[in-house]
C-alpha cells in the first residue's frame, strides 16, 4: 500500500524481527499493523520507544479492526512516539507518505487517486484555529487564502515572540505553522520556546523550512516541530498535515494523554 519508487518498504512479521530490523534499519517510519495484534506483538509500541524515541521516528497505527472485534489494549507509556492512527487503508497511504515526505510523482495512479479523494474538502477541518507565525505578511495572506477555503479559522502572528503569546492566549488552537526564517528570533528558537511551556507541550507544530536540506526533519523536530513542510508550499500537502495532527490530537484527547 505504501511502496514507491522511492520508499524501500521493510516488513518484520514478529516481535523478534522488528527488534532486529531496529538495530539494523534507519527507519524514518514505523508502520505497526494492529489488526493482527496478538500478545506477543503487544510489547512493540514499547520497544519502539526505546530504541527509536530518541530520533521521534513517527509511528503510524495501522487499526481496521473488523466489526465487533475488541480493540486492543495499547501500552500506555509512549512518550517519545509520534503516534497517528489510521482506520483504513486510505488514511494509512496519507499518513505514511506525509511522514516519508513521498512525492506523488513517485506514485502510483491508484496511490495518486487514492491521496486526491481523501484530500477533498473535509467538513471535520471546518471550524479547527490554526495559527501562522510568520514575518511576512504575503505568505500569511497566502496561507490564509488556502486554509479558508477549508473553513479553518486563521489568527497569525509576525514574530516567534507574539506566536507564543498567542498559544498562551488562547487554548482553543489546534496546530500552529511556524515559518523558519524569522528575524530576532527564528522558528527554531520560537518552537523551544513554545516547549518550554507544560501547557503547550501537545500542541502540533509544522515548521515551515525555506528549503528542503538533508538533516532539516531532525533538525526541526529537535527545535520541537511535529513536522516539517518546504517551501513553496504544497496546499493539498498543507491541509493534508493540518488534518493529519488535528486527528492525532483527538486520539490523544480520548485517551487522556
Amino acid at each position: 500500500m505504501i511502496r514507491t519508487a522511492d520508499t524501500d518498504v521493510t516488513v518484520a512479521t514478529s516481535h523478534s524481527a522488528f527488534a532486529a530490523c531496529l538495530q539494523s534499519l534507519d527507519a524514518d517510519c514505523i508502520v505497526i499493523d494492529e489488526t493482527s495484534y496478538d500478545d506477543e506483538t503487544a510489547g512493540i509500541l514499547r520497544l519502539a520507544g526505546e530504541q527509536s524515541g530518541r530520533r521521534q521516528v513517527p509511528v503510524v497505527i495501522y487499526s481496521d479492526h473488523p466489526a465487533g472485534q475488541p480493540e486492543p489494549v495499547r501500552p500506555r507509556d509512549t512518550r517519545g512516539l509520534s503516534i497517528i492512527e489510521a482506520k483504513s487503508k486510505a488514511e494509512l497511504l496519507e499518513d505514511a507518505s506525509l511522514f516519508l515526505h513521498q512525492a506523488l510523482a513517485g506514485m502510483n495512479s491508484d496511490q495518486r487517486q487514492i491521496l486526491s479523494q481523501i484530500r477533498q474538502k473535509d467538513p471535520s477541518l471546518r471550524g479547527r484555529k490554526v495559527l501562522i507565525v510568520d514575518d511576512d505578511i504575503r505568505n500569511i495572506f497566502s496561507l490564509t487564502s488556502v486554509l479558508e477555503q477549508h473553513d479553518i479559522r486563521v489568527i497569525y502572528a509576525e514574530s516567534g515572540r507574539d506566536g507564543v503569546q498567542a498559544l498562551l492566549d488562547d487554548p482553543d488552537i489546534d496546530v500552529a505553522l511556524i515559518d523558519i526564517m524569522m528575524p530576532d528570533m527564528d522558528g527554531y528558537q520560537t518552537m523551544e520556546m513554545i516547549r518550554q511551556h507544560d501547557m503547550l507541550h501537545g500542541i502540533p507544530l509544522i515548521a515551515v523550512t525555506a528549503k528542503a536540506m538533508k538533516g532539516d526533519r531532525q533538525k526541526c523536530i529537535q527545535a520541537g516541530a511535529s513536522d516539517y513542510i518546504s517551501k513553496p508550499v504544497d496546499v493539498d500537502h498543507l491541509v493534508s498535515l493540518i488534518r493529519v495532527w488535528i486527528r492525532r490530537g483527538q486520539i490523544h484527547a480520548v485517551a487522556g494523554e
